[in-house]
């Protein structure tokens, strides 16, 4: 999370990065998260107002202008997320095709995945979860 002073005694405004506990005065999480599927990632919004974080919470604060952050942190916390979305996207395409080789409609007379409709969609399924997979790989290697 990144964060810039708000009320401070200095003569110029730094960033920095903080960990900010939770239950903290000020924080209100606020229960928006409603996507189908995917209810127990937790992803509500989460409003800062006047929170006040302990000094040891406070990492390279630094003059916004001279200084680069070390985002490393937030990149291993968005990987991770990343990677829950991932495995979800996978769930559902295993879901998918188990449902296309058990469904057989009678007018077909066999399952639904041996259509050429099913089979491009298989593919495309495939081609962006195999994308994804490797796009995590790639960036958890880097971090």
């Amino acid at each position: 999370m990144r964060l810039s002073a708000g009320s401070h005694d200095e003569p110029s405004p730094r960033v920095g990065t903080f960990v900010v506990p939770n239950g903290l005065p000020g924080i209100t999480v606020i229960e928006n998260w409603k996507s189908l599927g995917i209810r127990a990632t937790g992803s509500h919004d989460v409003e800062y107002s006047n929170v006040e974080i302990p000094a040891e919470n406070v990492l390279d604060l630094v003059d916004p202008l001279v200084a680069e952050q070390n985002n490393r942190g937030h990149a291993a916390m968005t990987l991770a997320l990343t990677a829950i979305y991932l495995g979800a996207a996978e769930a559902a395409q295993e879901a998918f095709i188990r449902f296309a080789h058990e469904r057989v409609p009678t007018n077909l007379g066999r399952p639904i995945a041996t259509t050429e409709r099913f089979i491009t969609l298989s593919g495309e399924i495939d081609l962006l979860v195999s994308g994804a997979r490797q796009m995590i790989s790639a960036r958890s290697m880097a971090i």
